[in-house]
């Protein structure tokens, strides 16, 4: 998946020179929102290679990110793409790894993916997000040809390009992650179940006051007027005025949680 930016990155970096008669390699290529592939098909390489964890548009082979070079083997590609996929990656370190060996020496690498301020969405699940900072720690092994932020929506674009004499370095990184809004090194079992019963729980307390007003409405305006209203400014308001201010503060904080 790719959004619009971020393919206008691929068509910007991304030349003929560079792609025909090379080998590509496109890892996260399920097509959800956008793609590179069709832009880059047209600047003739000699093969394109979709893969992901799961069947699906522009997919050509099913294989987890962490296990392509198992697949494929070492220094088996010019060009490896990798758009919108590292912030669902729980082991980041091990896909991150595969992704420079698969490159050949002076092969390019591109990568889109999101930072902080970035909305939780789950294909399947979401758990990092990446500033330039991260992306240069984790990068330093490479040489950066562009790094950008993107102009549409928090994220990070990236095109590198390996070293003739490549030494792999793997960064000691603690990364923000969506799951405890925090910087970490990982993530835990125990963390993503918490944040998954949290999650859960925010949805069904939506449900339920979407529930509510649903039949508030249904009740006749009249009843409304006569019973809920009078109930309201003589007993629900008073009690509430009588509160202490922290007490209200409190159930206020819960209440927009929920």
């Amino acid at each position: 998946m790719c959004n619009l930016t971020g393919i206008a990155f691929g068509e910007a970096v991304l030349t003929p020179a560079e792609i025909a008669g090379r080998d590509v390699l496109d890892v996260g290529a399920l097509d959800v929102n956008g793609s590179l592939r069709p832009f880059v098909e047209s600047l003739g390489p000699a093969r394109y290679v979709g893969v992901d964890i799961a069947p699906g548009p522009r997919v050509d082979i099913v294989v987890d990110a962490s296990r392509i070079v198992e697949r494929f083997g070492a220094e088996s590609f010019d060009v490896v793409i990798t758009t919108e996929m590292l912030e669902h990656i729980r082991d980041w370190q091990t896909v991150v790894s595969n992704l420079k060996q698969v490159v050949r020496p002076g092969g390019l690498l591109l990568v889109t993916t999101r930072s902080i301020g970035f909305h939780y969405h789950g294909y399947p699940f979401d758990f990092w997000r990446y500033e330039p900072e991260d992306m240069r720690a984790m990068f330093a092994d490479f040489e950066i040809v562009s790094l950008e932020r993107d102009t549409d929506a928090p994220g990070i674009f990236m095109l590198a390009r390996k070293p003739l004499e490549f030494h792999e370095n793997r960064a000691a990184l603690a990364l923000y992650s969506i799951v405890t809004k925090r910087r970490q090194a990982g993530i835990s079992a125990l963390e993503i179940g918490i944040f998954r019963l949290g999650r859960r729980a925010r949805s069904e307390a939506a449900s339920a006051r979407y529930r509510t007003s649903r039949r508030l409405r249904r009740v006749p305006r009249t009843v409304r007027r006569r019973v809920v209203g009078p109930v309201r400014r003589r007993v629900v308001s008073p009690a509430w005025r009588r509160l202490p201010p922290a007490v209200r503060s409190t159930v206020k904080r819960v209440l927009r949680r929920a």
